[in-house]
This record gives structure tokens, C-alpha cells and sequence, in this order.
């Protein structure tokens, strides 16, 4: 079932209790706000309360300093971080990330040492049945931001 409502949030679909959920996503955390958490963030700027960590002090976007802090009350956290470092940040996010809220990862590739891709990692590193999933396909952060249209499939 698919319900539709009028939210001021970003809003997004959400796969939990194998029905399929319209949520408002009001706060959401970027984690790793290099070219694609950037861009990302522009798009819905404006439109949801955003939080980022990044390990350039520069680009800490709501006076977050640690990963924990800035999952705390997110409706959505996306990871924009190397698929090395997946597994560990989803396991430093797994106890405080409430279970309502969605997560994002946008890593490439396999994990280094298992060739586990990330949904697998995702679901083996965070709380069972938390929302999931992998967005990936021809977003580049520079035309995002530039206003130029990208395509990406979110798999969960």
C-alpha cells in the first residue's frame, strides 16, 4: 500500500514490514559531504533540515562533531563514504539511529575484504529490519549542482 500525503519535508518511499510507507524526511544527515553529498544536499536545500560530517572541519554543516550526534533524530542518513569505511560507520550509527529513519548508501564498489556489496553490508552492520538501501547510476556532484539532470536508482 502507498499512501500520498502533502508534507513540507523532503519525502521519499520507504520498504518496511514488507509493506512499502510515504515518509517526511524533515532532518537528514549527510555523512561525507564531498561532490555527491554536496550536491544532494543542494538539491533538497531549503526543503529539509540537513546535517553533515565530513573529515574537512569546513564542510560540518548544524555543529555536529561526531557520527553519533548527527544521526540522533534523522529521518534520513546518507552515507557518502568509500565503501572501505562502510561497514564501521554503519556499525557507529547502528545504536543511536532511530528506527524510523532510512539509510543511504552511496558507496561504489564491493567491501574490500568480504566482495560484499553494500546493501549486504548495511544489512549485516545495522539494527535488523532498520530501512535500507543503495542509491547509484550516473549522478555526478558537478552537474547536480549545476542544475543539469542525473539519474539514479535506489535499490533497498
Amino acid at each position: 500500500m502507498i499512501t500520498k500525503r502533502k508534507y513540507s519535508g523532503v519525502c521519499g518511499f520507504r520498504k518496511g514490514f514488507n509493506v512499502v510507507k510515504f515518509v517526511c524526511m524533515k532532518n537528514v544527515t549527510f555523512i561525507g559531504f564531498g561532490e555527491i553529498g554536496g550536491a544532494l544536499a543542494h538539491l533538497i536545500d531549503g526543503k529539509a533540515m540537513i546535517r553533515s560530517l565530513d573529515k574537512d572541519p569546513s564542510k560540518i554543516i548544524g555543529g555536529v562533531h561526531s557520527i553519533e550526534e548527527a544521526v540522533q533524530e534523522s529521518h534520513a542518513v546518507f552515507l557518502c563514504i568509500s565503501s572501505l569505511v562502510t561497514r564501521e560507520v554503519a556499525a557507529q550509527i547502528a545504536s543511536v539511529i532511530s528506527s524510523e529513519a532510512v539509510v543511504v548508501s552511496l558507496a561504489k564498489g564491493l567491501e574490500k575484504e568480504t566482495l560484499k556489496t553494500m546493501d549486504v553490508v548495511l544489512e549485516e552492520s545495522l539494527p535488523a529490519g532498520q530501512a535500507c538501501g543503495v542509491l547509484g547510476g550516473p549522478l555526478l556532484g558537478e552537474e547536480l549542482e549545476a542544475g543539469l539532470p542525473g539519474v539514479g536508482v535506489l535499490g533497498a
